[in-house]
């Protein structure tokens, strides 16, 4: 899953529950998010970079785990 925002990721976790994500790959841009995902005790993988290919390489990265 790759959340953009700190406000996508409190949406996700308040629709299905921080639970649903345990043992995803949640690949994340930017501080403020990983740690709104943090905050839930997720451990979100965050891209180097906040463009499409930063990203793009995260969860390539994040799929090779």
């Amino acid at each position: 899953m790759t959340l953009l925002s700190p406000s996508a990721a409190e949406a996700v976790i308040a629709a299905i529950g921080a639970g649903a994500l345990c043992g995803l790959s949640v690949v994340c841009v930017g501080k403020t998010t990983a740690a709104a995902l943090r905050r839930h005790g997720l451990s979100p993988v965050v891209a180097a970079r906040g463009d499409a290919e930063g990203v793009a390489a995260a969860v390539a990265g994040a799929l090779r785990r």
